[in-house]
């Protein structure tokens, strides 16, 4: 992807395969973030000074947030290139060059802008994306709410979809989709080392029945046709939702295989934050359950990463294993997800999003199913 221009690269896909619009969507956010590099001077900017310590994927809807308030207002979207004044957001290691300092996310995608944040001086020519602003942008005389959607765009769906009243919720859910990707392009040197990662046989393992337990190293690259995702996003996440057990994960994967012999084959690619529930994907091809009657496969084959894990918070997982190593192996679980051809969360987890969102954007999979795991309060009207 890295090597390829992000337009190029989206015209390879298959626009029914894809959110509505997000051609167009993609490429009027890029032309608005991307004037000639001598005009810069003249804009104005919106400077984000990064978050709290969250993790990827709700940083990603956040900083989506504030991509949108500057595009509403006319304004070119920029990022400090270290953490805010918390000393948080530092996803990368210090990835800066002739002396200066970078330690966020854009150490691993492509630039947001032809702009630089040295072009905006806040009280100049820009305005400050706070850290704590959560609810709405005030800039350039414009209000721009966290659920909202750049009126342009807006515009365009509706047209697309004259004579249906769109509901809030998809503008939200939409635009999310749309700023999140836009900020996770990833940038040639990030693409390299995950293509390297995912051939890498030992950092991969297969669980298959009858092997008495032991994995054979390395997983088929793309994954079989047929293979479904299950996120189990556990660590910290009880504090905001209820922490679905793999059991019921693995009993809708069963029950979707089995309605659809011809398609969803009984192969599972498995992420998770806690090392139990990749212990209990590996006991999953042994464990004796009844298949159903229509099953294709008569037992589960299994694939995992060998990550660093730690049933724990996002940032918990940074300060113990290091920030590359950590966005590294999320984005490389992200990457292996999006090879499959079903998908099981909760919306409850904004890295479950992410998943669902980036296929219909990255690759052109929005017509597969996504099946939802957890209680529809945990995620009815949710936050971020």
């Amino acid at each position: 992807m890295g090597h390829i221009p992000w337009l190029d690269y989206l015209d390879t896909l298959d626009d029914k395969g894809l959110a509505p619009l997000t051609k167009l969507a993609q490429r009027w956010i890029y032309e608005r973030q991307h004037p000639p590099a001598r005009d810069c001077p003249t804009h104005k900017f919106l400077v984000s000074e990064g978050t709290q310590e969250i993790g990827l994927g709700a940083y990603l809807h956040k900083q989506g947030f504030g991509l949108g308030a500057a595009l509403e207002a006319d304004l070119i979207f920029v990022m400090e290139p270290v953490g805010s004044r918390e000393g948080a957001f530092d996803f990368a290691d210090d990835c800066g060059s002739n002396g200066d300092p970078m330690t966020s996310q854009e150490c691993f995608t492509q630039p947001l802008s032809s702009c630089s944040h040295r072009d905006a001086v806040v009280g100049r020519n820009a305005w400050k994306f706070g850290s704590r602003m959560w609810d709405v942008v005030n800039a350039n005389g414009v209000k721009f709410y966290k659920d909202d959607c750049p009126s342009f765009l807006k515009e365009k769906l509706q047209a697309y979809y004259r004579g249906t009243d769109l509901t809030p919720a998809f503008f939200k859910l939409w635009w999310r989709a749309q700023s999140a990707a836009y900020l996770s392009r990833l940038n040639a040197e990030t693409t390299d080392h995950l293509r390297t990662a995912r051939r890498d046989a030992e950092l991969h393992q297969t669980w298959l029945h009858g092997n008495d337990g032991r994995p054979t190293a390395g997983v088929p690259y793309p994954l079989p046709p047929g293979t479904s995702s299950l996120h189990v996003r556990h660590g910290d996440k009880a504090s905001e939702m209820t922490l679905v057990p793999f059991e019921k994960y693995v009993d809708a994967a069963e029950r979707y295989s089995s309605e659809n012999p011809l398609a969803g084959r009984k192969a599972l690619f498995v992420s998770s934050e806690s090392p139990g529930v990749i212990e209990n994907a590996a006991r999953l091809p042994d464990d004796g359950r009844k298949k159903q009657l229509t099953s294709a496969d008569e037992h589960w084959q299994v694939f995992t990463s060998n990550i660093p894990r730690f049933n724990s918070g996002p940032y918990q997982q940074i300060r113990k294993y290091g920030p590359s190593t950590m966005t590294r192996s999320w984005y490389l679980q992200l990457w292996m997800a999006l090879e499959c051809d079903a998908f099981f969360g909760t919306r409850a987890s904004n890295w479950n999003r992410i998943i669902d969102e980036f296929r219909c954007i990255f690759v052109d999979k929005c017509q597969l199913p996504y099946f939802e795991l957890g209680p529809e309060t945990d995620w009815d009207e949710y936050f971020w």
